[in-house]
This record gives structure tokens, C-alpha cells and sequence, in this order.
């Protein structure tokens, strides 16, 4: 399952949201940082994040979430 990782500046703070998984959180070094926390949250790998081209307002990034072997 592909998850898509939204990201807005608010408040002098990236905020990141993944998109009907409920769970976000916040960095302010970056755009990257805050979708790497939400990675660390959901316990997937960050690695595998790749950023999207969209708008100067908020940043998007995808992860495949290919579930590694036990």
C-alpha cells in the first residue's frame, strides 16, 4: 500500500499528515524532517520516501511501504 505524506508551513513549522492514517506530526528543519517523523510513528522505513513535485504552499511525498522480511 502506497502512503501519501502531506506537508504544510505553519507557524515557522513543517506540519505532516498522512493521508487517511491519522497520524502526524511536526519538525522545524524541514519539509523532509517532519515526513521522516511521521515514518518514524508509523514504523516504516524513511528511506523509501520520494518527494513529488506540487506547489510552492506544502510538499507531498510518497512511501511503497514494502513490508521487509522477518
Amino acid at each position: 500500500m502506497t502512503i501519501k505524506i502531506t506537508v504544510r508551513l505553519s507557524s515557522g513549522s513543517y506540519h505532516a499528515r498522512a493521508l487517511r492514517l491519522g497520524v502526524t506530526a511536526s519538525s522545524a528543519e524541514g519539509a523532509r524532517s517532519a515526513a521522516v517523523a511521521v515514518c518514524r510513528k508509523l514504523n516504516i522505513d524513511p528511506g523509501l520516501l520520494e518527494q513529488i513535485p506540487d506547489d510552492d504552499t506544502s510538499a507531498t511525498f510518497t512511501h511503497s511501504n514494502k513490508e521487509q522480511p522477518a
